[in-house]
């Protein structure tokens, strides 16, 4: 039985990804400003890649990479935009940002835990 425990506690740390980014490792997780913001991005960062989302637009990025300093940029496509924005399918979308603790920095919006779930862009 006490084999058990420990191999399922070593299980559960090798098998579990990392909730803080460390640097030279990808971004990984789903980050928003929904709680503080009418018109809340979100970031949702995977090994496959990423996707910046708003009401109105989304963008694919590919695997947001971290430096040593905890700092990332990508360049993605816009792969949906409606509303009165002047974007459209296919240009191009750049962010840079950098990680916080917790949270993080992309552009000029700070992002914490979580996702904004289904939003309308009202337009």
């Amino acid at each position: 039985m006490r084999l058990f425990i420990v191999l399922s506690a070593v299980l559960t740390v090798a098998c579990g990804e990392s909730v803080s980014p460390l640097p030279a490792h990808l971004l990984l997780g789903s980050w928003t400003d929904a709680a503080t913001s009418g018109f809340p991005t979100t970031l949702a960062a995977t090994k496959a890649g990423a996707a910046l989302t708003t009401p109105c637009y989304t963008v694919q990025l590919a695997p947001v990479a971290l430096s040593d300093s905890l700092t990332f940029g990508e360049t993605g496509v816009v792969t949906r935009a409606g509303g009165l924005i002047t974007m459209v399918d296919g240009d191009r979308f750049t962010i840079s940002g950098r990680v916080l603790g917790d949270r993080i920095v992309v552009n000029a919006d700070t992002l914490v835990p979580g996702d904004a779930g289904f939003r309308v862009c009202n337009a």
